[in-house]
Parts: structure tokens; C-alpha cells; sequence
């Protein structure tokens, strides 16, 4: 019931947006009466398109639905630039009338428009880039074979209907190309609805078959069929599952926590004790929300590793992530004795579109914290 009060509170707003858009567009372009009509018609039918092909894809596959689904999500990403053209519109519409200036106001407000739709284009072309990201963290007791090797981290692929196949080839091809001795992913790897998971999985055997290659779940592997998505994962790609448990590679201590198991501060510390945590051991942690994560710095992890904000994925968002994560929404971080990062995500959810953030596969080089000594008081 609260799933569907949700969906009908967001198609609400989203219908008052588009009525807020074709409000400005009739009383400032010089719009014909027939222009007014379909443009209406128009918006009416975009409205609801987005939540409309959603629900189709839970139940439907194939390239009818994945072409709704695409067209609605770069439009609700559209409509974001459209209103903020709206309301400039309508700031520079009152200015106009309290100071009375006479200025062209159907030229500005079609120009504002078109830009709005160039920036949803510029946008959506920002979402299919990848860039490398280089960090480097020091961590105690690292072993000395793992001093200076590179692992790669990324989160939120999001493979589904508007990005698959052709984004797992562009991680794959980036991964095998830095050759780095491990690969971890932090959940939402596939995006939900039903698609051919096994063909994705093959796209990414390029790194995980020669790579030790570990993942958690995130919360879009429980809103599709997780037991599918997790197979092709395990069986097709050879990528091994951490759930709750802890594997040792090389004197490197590595645990997954599940995204179910730990939405609480309670639960999260209930998967570390599962996990047999050892404070001494060198630990880094795969967890994919940046909630709670006293337990996880309490256990003596040097490192954890989170997804799932995206960074906001567009400006303002960002700022709204930074208050809801306490400002680990992004970026190499401290709590406490512990590194934390948290990535923007190696593609998109929604809108395709990427405004202010950037999608990025992060490399971290591993080096040994030194010890520190103190001198003995006489």
C-alpha cells in the first residue's frame, strides 16, 4: 500500500510540473491554437510515461517496453531542465512587468526552452562517460605483497533497459586495461527489471574471469529477480558473492555485508559479528548505503567501500545527498580511525542524464600505514 501511495504522490508532482511548463510555454511563445492543443496532449501523455513503462517492465521484456521505458526516462530528466528554464522564465516575465522594460519575452523564452532541451542532451552525453578515478589508502598490517597493488572498486551499473551490454563492455574494457589485482563492486549492479542478465554477465568476463572479482547486493537486486541477477553473476561472470561473510585473498581480509540485512545500525552490526570480523586482521569492508557505520569502524576495518547516493547523479541533488549521508555521500572520507569512500556510480538510475557529477570506476592503491612510535618518558 505504501509502494502505491508512493507512486501516486510522485505522479502527482510530476504531473504539476509539466502543467507549470505548458502554463509558461502558452503565455509566452506565440503558440496557435492548434499548437496549444498538442502540446498539451503531449505533455499529458510524457506525465505519465515514466511510472506507466516502469510498471511494464516488471512483468515484460524485450525492445517495445526497454524503448518506452528509455524515451520516459530521458524525459523526466528533460523536464528537470525545463523547469528551471520555467522558472526564469517567469522571473524574467515579472521583472519585465514591475520595472517596465519591454523585452522580447517569446525570443528569451523559446531560447531558455531550447537550451533546457540542449543541457538534457549535453547531460544524457555526461552519463555515458566514464572517468578513472586514482585514490590511494593506507591501511595497518597490510601485508607486504599487497603494499602498492591496485584494486578497483565501482557501484550502481544500473543494467537494465537504458544502459546494459554496451556499458558492461566500457567497465570491462576500463578494468582490463589498469590491471588491477582485485575488482570490487558495492550492489545495484543490475538495475531491476526483467532483461537477459546472462548476456550481461558475458559482457563482463573480460576482467572477472582472470581478475578475483567479489560483490555485494544492493537495494535494485531485490526489486528484480535477485536469485537470476545473482547466478548469472556467480555461474556466467565466475564473480564470487560476499553475503554477509568475510574471504581472505592474499593476507588481504575482504567482507561483504548484504543491502537487507543491513539497513540498521543493529543489523549491521549483527553481519559484522556473522562475518567473524578480527580488528588485527588488514579489512576492508563492501557495503552499499553509507548508513551506519559505527559498527563497521568499530570492528577495525581500515576501509569501507559504499555506492547507491550516485552523487545526487544531478545538481542540486547533490546537495540534498551530502545532508541525508551526514556528508559521506561521496569522496574519500574519515569516520573516525576508519578511510571511508563512497562512489557516484559507474552508470545511472532514472534519467540517463549526468548534470554536476560524473559516473566513475575508482582505483585504489593500497599502501602500508606506518607504525608509529612513541618515545618512553623518563
Amino acid at each position: 500500500m505504501r509502494f502505491f501511495i508512493f507512486i501516486l504522490f510522485t505522479q502527482i508532482i510530476i504531473g504539476l510540473c509539466h502543467y507549470l511548463v505548458y502554463k509558461t510555454a502558452i503565455h509566452t511563445l506565440p503558440l496557435t491554437e492548434n499548437g496549444r492543443f498538442w502540446l498539451g496532449a503531449s505533455l499529458i501523455v510524457l506525465s505519465i510515461l515514466f511510472f506507466t513503462s516502469t510498471m511494464l517492465t516488471v512483468k515484460f521484456s524485450g525492445p517495445i517496453v526497454s524503448t518506452l521505458y528509455t524515451v520516459g526516462a530521458f524525459w523526466l530528466g528533460t523536464l528537470f531542465f525545463l523547469l528551471i528554464a520555467t522558472v526564469l522564465i517567469s522571473l524574467i516575465v515579472l521583472i519585465n512587468s514591475k520595472i517596465g522594460f519591454t523585452l522580447p519575452i517569446p525570443w528569451i523564452s523559446g531560447g531558455l526552452f531550447a537550451l533546457a532541451v540542449a543541457m538534457s542532451f549535453y547531460a544524457t552525453w555526461n552519463g555515458t562517460r566514464i572517468r578513472r578515478k586514482t585514490i590511494e589508502v593506507e591501511i595497518a598490517n597490510l601485508p607486504s605483497s599487497w603494499d602498492g597493488k591496485k584494486i578497483a572498486f565501482f557501484a550502481d551499473s544500473h543494467f537494465g533497459n537504458v544502459k546494459n551490454i554496451g556499458l558492461a563492455r566500457k567497465i570491462s574494457s576500463i578494468i582490463t586495461e589498469e590491471k588491477p589485482e582485485l575488482v570490487l563492486i558495492g550492489g545495484d549492479i543490475f538495475d531491476g527489471p526483467k532483461i537477459n542478465s546472462d548476456k550481461t554477465a558475458e559482457a563482463l568476463t573480460g576482467f572477472s574471469k582472470s581478475i578475483p572479482t567479489y560483490f555485494v547486493t544492493g537495494n535494485h537486486e531485490y526489486y528484480g529477480a535477485k536469485a537470476e541477477f545473482l547466478k548469472s553473476l556467480v555461474n556466467i561472470a565466475g564473480m564470487k558473492l560476499l553475503d554477509d561473510t568475510k574471504v581472505t585473498v592474499n593476507g588481504l581480509t575482504l567482507v561483504g555485508l548484504d543491502y537487507q540485512t543491513t539497513t540498521t545500525t543493529e543489523g549491521s552490526a549483527a553481519a559484522i559479528k556473522k562475518a567473524n570480523v578480527v580488528a588485527t586482521e588488514p579489512t576492508i569492508i563492501i557495503k552499499h548505503v553509507p548508513l551506519n557505520l559505527e559498527p563497521l569502524e568499530e570492528s577495525g576495518a581500515a576501509l569501507s567501500l559504499f555506492g547507491h547516493t550516485h552523487h545526487g547523479q544531478m545538481f542540486p541533488f547533490s546537495l540534498l545527498t551530502r545532508q541525508i549521508y551526514k556528508g559521506y555521500d561521496y569522496d574519500l572520507k574519515k569516520f573516525k580511525a576508519m578511510s571511508v569512500y563512497t562512489t557516484s556510480g559507474a552508470g545511472t538510475w532514472g534519467p540517463p542524464q549526468r548534470f554536476g557529477t560524473r559516473s566513475e570506476i575508482v582505483f585504489i592503491t593500497l599502501k602500508q600505514k606506518p607504525i608509529t612510535h612513541f618515545a618512553s618518558k623518563n
